[in-house]
């Protein structure tokens, strides 16, 4: 026996409603029931409303911003990150990068989505500043999220920083007043990792702001608390072992 007991009653009375009409009513798909009504359908794998329901999606997420980061945390907690559907929600994301990441919800989205987000080649930024200040602002947005430092600062390629923006990235680090030190130190140790300095050089991906050794770079300067450290990069630069390049769909 089902029991639907832990879902949104409106969700489970618009599922009763397309059953008993056998899918012959527009079912009644909004942002409150979306997250219960895209389970259940997975459950009862009912693929004709799994259809419709990614119709919603793809529309709404394309019209509005909101919806779009409400969708990357259903989809996150849902485990949806890596269906058909998922992959177009995260190359919405991506386009609308600068928009949405300006908002206060953007800092609601779970850390597997936005690592995603951030690690793209095909990231929409004006600069790779951008993702430095959206890395360090979704991690001061919660004082657990000191844990993940690592994880989010390792997406900034740092070496298409400028000197002077490779130390406000650091100056940045003071916003998390109680964690500061322990952001600096995590900071040291992910711009410390080779792997911090990769370029990625894919042909295709020439035209990415993100990807090509564009700086010419030969030497990075850090500077963290109470000491500099000095990078000399004597070897051309190599694509990272991770993916850094746009999924295929």
């Amino acid at each position: 026996m089902l029991d639907f007991s832990n879902y949104d009653v409106i969700a489970v009375s618009t599922l009763i409603d397309y059953m008993a009409t056998g899918g012959r009513t527009k079912a009644r798909i909004t942002n409150s029931i979306l997250g219960d009504m895209t389970e259940i359908a997975r459950l009862l794998e009912m693929e004709s409303l799994l259809t419709k329901i990614n119709e919603f999606i793809l529309i709404s997420v394309t019209q509005n911003e909101q919806f779009l980061v409400h969708t990357l945390t259903m989809i996150s907690m849902q485990i949806l990150l890596d269906t058909s559907m998922g992959k177009k929600v995260f190359d919405i994301a991506v386009n609308k990068f600068p928009i949405i990441r300006k908002m206060a919800s953007f800092n609601e989205v779970p850390l597997d989505a936005i690592l995603r987000i951030l690690d793209r080649c095909d990231l929409n930024i004006s600069s790779e500043y951008d993702v430095v200040e959206t890395a360090i602002s979704w991690l001061a947005a919660k004082p657990e999220r000191i844990h993940f430092s690592y994880l989010v600062l390792r997406c900034i390629r740092i070496a298409n920083l400028a000197p002077d923006q490779r130390t406000d990235l650091f100056a940045l680090t003071s916003s998390m007043s109680n964690y500061a030190q322990i952001m600096s130190a995590f900071a040291h140790y992910t711009f410390n990792n080779t792997n911090a300095h990769r370029v990625c050089v894919l042909a295709e991906h020439n035209s990415y702001k993100r990807c090509g050794n564009r700086s010419g770079h030969t030497q990075f300067v850090i500077n963290v608390p109470s000491r500099k450290i000095v990078y000399r990069r004597k070897a051309p630069p190599i694509k990272a072992s991770y993916v850094t390049a746009k999924p295929s769909n």
